[in-house]
This record gives structure tokens, C-alpha cells and sequence, in this order.
């Protein structure tokens, strides 16, 4: 449909504003509002709703569009869309585990990663891979295993999008 919104990590909105901002849009940096959020009960996912003139399907960063969604296969290559540090890193695929959230005090079930340099604030980066026929969409980082590190975690698309009965495009 013409509703565009886009995921980030639950936990990014769940103590303050539901709105979203980023100091290069204009009109006071609006970016859109939060509309669901799976933040703290199944995943740490949310999705916030972008006015149509500024959705996108391109990654930050990058210059192509994400085509599809599916599940990430431990081993494969991936790549992140980092917003603090401000550069597209890529990685590997890990398996699944569970990753401990202090904040709600609680495990969740997530994918770990290896070989993506992130910092603290680069949680929602999206990931995603690079394929013959598109670039497919994967998941979304929620959290790294140090203040400056290579390994973590990503929050599930796949299994998000099923929990809304929603899908991409």
C-alpha cells in the first residue's frame, strides 16, 4: 500500500517520546511517529510511520533499495547501515541466542553478528544482505557485546513481521 513506515529497535523509544527526529530533515528533523512496538513482550522491534513525500526504500548510506525480507542463514554475509557511526560495515551471521536486556531485566531471542564495528547508538541499524537478485532485508541491530566492538545482536524482521501479519512492498 502507500503506508510507509520503517523498524528500529524497541528499546530506542521506550522511555521518551514516541516521535523520531534527525537533524537533516527539514520541518524541525519530523521524522514520523512510533505506531506498534514489540518492545519488551516478544521482540525488541518497533515501527514508526514516515509522511509519505520522505519514504524511501534506500539504505542510508548507500544509493540501492532493499527488494525483499526473509530469515538470515548463520554464515552468510550481512551488512549494517550504521547511524552514529555514519558508514555501511558488513559481517557475518551468527546463530540464534538469547540476548539479555537490562533495562526490562529480560531475554529475548535474537541472531548474534561478528565482524560489524559498532558503538553504542547504533541500535536500529538495519541489516541486511546483498544478493544476485536484490537486497533483502534481515533485521535490526539491538545490541553490541562492548562500547566499541565487532560482535552482537539483530532483532528478527521476519519474525516481526509475521507477530503484525504485516509484509514488505
Amino acid at each position: 500500500s502507500n503506508d510507509k513506515q520503517f523498524v528500529t529497535a524497541g528499546h530506542c523509544g521506550h522511555e521518551g517520546s514516541n516521535n523520531w527526529y534527525h537533524q537533516g530533515l527539514p520541518a524541525n528533523g519530523f521524522l514520523g511517529a512510533e505506531t506498534a512496538t514489540l518492545y519488551p513482550s516478544v521482540l525488541d522491534m518497533m515501527r514508526v510511520q514516515m509522511p509519505n513525500p520522505q519514504a524511501s526504500r534506500r539504505i542510508y548510506g548507500n544509493s540501492f533499495e532493499v527488494t525483499s525480507e526473509r530469515n538470515q542463514i548463520p554464515g552468510e554475509t550481512m551488512c549494517a547501515s550504521l547511524g552514529v557511526t555514519s558508514n555501511v560495515d558488513c559481517g557475518t551471521v551468527g546463530n540464534q541466542s538469547q540476548y539479555y536486556d537490562a533495562l526490562v531485566g529480560k531475554y529475548f531471542y535474537a541472531y548474534t553478528y561478528s565482524g560489524i564495528s559498532a558503538t553504542n547508538g547504533d541500535s536500529g541499524a538495519p541489516f541486511y544482505t546483498v544478493t544476485g537478485s536484490g537486497n533483502i532485508a534481515l533485521g535490526t541491530m539491538i545490541g553490541e557485546t562492548c562500547e566499541t566492538c565487532t560482535t552482537g545482536w539483530f532483532a528478527n524482521l521476519h519474525s516481526a513481521l509475521a507477530v503484525w501479519g504485516w509484509h514488505l512492498y
